[in-house]
């Protein structure tokens, strides 16, 4: 059997510990933020807290302008709109997210 195993960075006990003390958060989460490279303490606000600001726009997405103008017209017409979504977290919250918002 193959075992896969854990391999945990060691980290700057102090910096951890200052990020912790200035977000109120524990040592274990600012030691997870420091690993994922937000490491000062805006950096991790943004990062636990963003905002619409930090989001891409969608229209840079290839098709996007043609989709929205097909959902629209769909919408107009009253026709009726299939909507599909996979079987994981974020499927199944996507799905749910665009039927309330269609809706």
């Amino acid at each position: 059997m193959n075992v896969k195993r854990w391999i945990v960075r060691e980290q700057d006990t102090e910096r951890v510990a200052s990020l912790a003390r200035a977000l109120g958060i524990s040592k274990t989460v600012a030691a997870v933020l420091i690993s994922r490279g937000a490491d000062s303490e805006l950096s991790a606000r943004t990062f636990l807290k963003p905002s619409s600001d930090q989001l891409h726009d969608p229209y840079l997405m290839l098709g996007m302008d043609v989709a929205v103008q097909r959902l629209r017209r769909a919408i107009d017409e009253r026709e009726p709109i299939l909507i599909y979504g996979d079987y994981d977290v974020d499927g199944t919250t996507g799905t749910a997210v665009l039927l309330r918002a269609l809706n």
